[in-house]
């Protein structure tokens, strides 16, 4: 699996220099359904958010670590992201975004998406399945750039 940068987010880190000041402040939103093709596209029918990943789950925006090594770039280790569950479904994909973006067809918006899976997808979980009333939490998150 890949993740998927949106033009935006590409755009931002040509003329920012910086993966983090593009992810700094966002959210990470988890959906049951079919994954749009690129993170530049619009949500298809039949998706379902399940849950959004904020700081403590308060909505406060994640931040990564202050540093990157080895061409990765961690999630601050000093914060919790985690989220309560809003509708019962399977996860299978996520975005990570700003919380004002309407996750509408867009080549400005600033996003990652990547695929939810027990093993080998881009964020993996315990469980896929997600219960309303329930807290999921993300403990490792990680964003790499390759060398080729």
């Amino acid at each position: 699996n890949l993740m998927k940068r949106s033009t935006g987010l590409r755009n931002l880190m040509l003329a920012s220099g910086s993966l983090k000041s593009a992810l700094d402040g966002t959210v990470i939103e988890i959906y049951q359904g079919p994954a749009p093709v690129t993170a530049d596209d619009a949500l298809l029918a039949g998706t379902t958010l399940l849950c959004t990943i904020s700081v403590g789950g308060t909505g406060t925006g994640l931040t990564m670590a202050a540093t990157a090594a080895s061409g990765q770039l961690a999630k601050n280790s000093s914060e919790v992201w985690s989220g309560t569950v809003v509708a019962n479904g399977t996860a299978s994909f996520f975005r990570m975004k700003t919380a004002a973006d309407d996750n509408s067809s867009s080549i400005t918006a600033s996003r990652i998406q990547g695929s939810i899976g027990l093993d080998g997808a881009d964020l993996n979980f315990a469980t896929l399945g997600l219960v309303v009333g329930n807290l999921r939490q993300i403990n490792f998150f990680v964003i790499s750039v390759s060398a080729g």
